[in-house]
């Protein structure tokens, strides 16, 4: 039970994860590697239409896949020629456009875990990403599709290889994965783990024509944890996640505080609040029950709050 002990137990760990990833993945890995040099002259299209394809991990329920969907619905309606490929689509659980006929949905690269041994998440996330990317430079060589732009989502490293095949890359930046695994204060072994992770996260974001961020506040962000990268590349442009105000029912009008006549402190009516996030730690929904149960008792009789998000059994934090 002594530390010296536990650290040597967990640096076992370690190294046996490294040791099933080299023997099982990386052949394979490079002889993925091998064929996306080989065919980096895409081939051609064989339709009119510019064919724009998305690169995201999991297109599950979220804010990030809606944005993906309702970016690839707007394109298509443009008249772009458009597929999403994706390591995990889980028709019963994903939005209609990518299961009705709508959308072209590819899946590739789900064969590889999403962790191993319960660890070397971002490791396998990497992997995943890649298998995927190869899939679809082998798709759209052999079909002769011809995609000529590919919109990158979350996970940047990707994006080398599509423009080794010669295609326009955007990424799309949510929020910068270095700083999301040092919100859980990570140990010595796992920090040291994520350094060479962290360096790829900003060399492959950097190796995109363009970037893109959701918010004002993340271009912040973004150039605090890319040093490199703001000093070598103009800031990141912003681009709000959109609506398909066509699509979307009107919302009734919001309850509004009013003055109570018959009170004299003037008591505000009831207001409701929605927290809709996914449940992870990360997301600290915890803090909105918090801030409610802080309020004066007679003011915490008129507000109401509701929590909904995503529950995916898949995610070890979702089922805690």
């Amino acid at each position: 039970g002594s530390p010296l002990i536990m650290g040597t137990a967990a640096m076992g760990d370690w190294v046996w994860a490294w040791a099933d990833f080299s023997t099982l993945l990386m052949p394979g890995l490079l002889g993925l590697i091998g064929f996306a040099a080989l065919a980096s002259r895409p081939r051609a299209r064989g339709t009119g239409s510019p064919r724009v394809v998305f690169v995201h991990p999991d297109l599950g329920l979220g804010g990030a896949e809606r944005l993906v969907v309702d970016m690839a619905v707007a394109l298509q309606r443009r008249g772009f020629d458009v597929a999403i490929y994706t390591s995990f689509h889980d028709p019963a659980r994903s939005f209609t456009e990518t299961h009705d006929g709508c959308l072209e949905v590819v899946v590739r690269g789900g064969w590889i875990p999403r962790a191993i041994r319960g660890r070397c998440h971002i490791l396998c996330a990497v992997l995943r990403s890649l298998s995927l990317t190869l899939s679809l430079v082998w798709l759209e060589w052999t079909r002769r599709r011809g995609a000529c732009v590919a919109i990158v989502d979350q996970l940047s490293a990707p994006v080398p290889l599509l423009r080794l095949v010669g295609l326009r890359v955007v990424f799309y930046c949510h929020f910068p994965d270095k700083l999301l695994v040092q919100q859980r204060r990570p140990s010595a072994w796992q920090a040291l783990y994520r350094l060479p992770f962290d360096a790829l996260e900003e060399a492959t974001t950097g190796c995109a024509h363009a970037v893109l961020v959701n918010s004002a506040f993340t271009r912040g962000v973004y150039a605090r944890a890319f040093p490199l990268l703001r000093r070598a590349r103009p800031p990141p442009a912003v681009l709000y996640p959109c609506i398909d105000v066509e699509r979307q029912q009107p919302l009734p009008p919001p309850a509004v505080a009013t003055a109570r006549a018959s009170s004299p402190a003037g008591a505000l009516a009831v207001v409701s609040f929605l927290s809709l996030n996914r449940y992870e730690r990360k997301k600290n929904v915890a803090l909105a029950l918090r801030a409610v149960a802080g309020l004066p008792t007679e003011l915490r009789a008129r507000v109401h709050l509701d929590v909904a998000g995503g529950c995916d059994p898949r995610v070890r934090e979702n089922v805690e």
